[in-house]
């Protein structure tokens, strides 16, 4: 199977969480899918508010999801 290079990133993620996260993901990701545009355009940017928390600077672990 060929998969895209993005996506076997983010799932190489989903397969590195615990039980509840991916709960919580598949939850969050199901929102998204039947969300109203309005609803959508909140759950972006909530994700993207606790992403730019998130350290960016150097760490010792690689980054699950893209493994930098």
């Amino acid at each position: 199977m060929n998969v895209d290079k993005q996506v076997a990133q983010v799932f190489k993620g989903f397969l590195s969480l615990n039980d509840s996260q991916k709960t919580k993901f598949l939850e969050m990701l199901k929102d998204y899918e039947s969300g109203n545009t309005y609803a959508m355009e909140q759950l972006r940017e909530s994700v993207n508010a606790s992403v730019t928390k998130m350290q960016t600077g150097p760490y010792r672990d690689s980054c699950a999801c893209c493994g930098k």
